[in-house]
């Protein structure tokens, strides 16, 4: 096992409450995953693929949380708006109609926002959002790399908000 595979936690070991890792680092700042609106995928032998493959970062989340001074962070997961593109007139005829390009729009959403109430802190991750731009990178929605990823990315990006 390299040493970057060993520092990531599989989510199935943390899910739903603070672990041991995150509580001999620091001991007074409680961490909570919540992951229950990660897409299930099961192998033939019924076990969810994702929650046993994908695996956080703990100990960066854990420095972020120190360096940020917070009683609490809960990083939990919820399905909403996905990005989307449009096409955008570029001219207009004669006669009034629009005259398509190829030109286009694109509307970005964040993968993760955050919501902070004193020194406590939620990470709300956008699955949809991640799940969307998997399938746009050509990767397989049910990749336990790709969605390891894409979660560490998000939360990375929601502590630098």
């Amino acid at each position: 096992m390299s040493q970057t595979e060993r520092k990531f936690t599989p989510i199935s070991e943390i899910d739903g409450r603070s672990t041991e890792i995150t509580r001999r680092k620091l001991p007074d700042t409680e961490i909570i995953v919540d992951f229950q609106s990660l897409p299930r995928f099961e192998d033939a032998n019924g076990n969810d693929i994702l929650r046993t493959g994908i695996g956080l970062n703990v100990p960066a989340i854990a420095r972020r949380a120190m360096i940020s001074s917070r009683d609490s962070l809960r990083i939990q997961t919820k399905t909403g708006e996905i990005s989307s593109t449009s096409r955008v007139p570029v001219g207009i005829n004669p006669d009034g109609s629009a005259i398509s390009g190829l030109l286009q729009k694109k509307t970005r959403i964040a993968t993760a926002t955050t919501e902070s109430e004193g020194r406590n802190i939620t990470i709300n991750i956008n699955t949809s959002e991640i799940k969307q731009r998997l399938k746009e990178n050509k990767i397989p929605v049910q990749s336990q790399e790709g969605w390891s990823r894409e979660l560490n990315r998000a939360i990375e990006l929601a502590f630098m908000k």
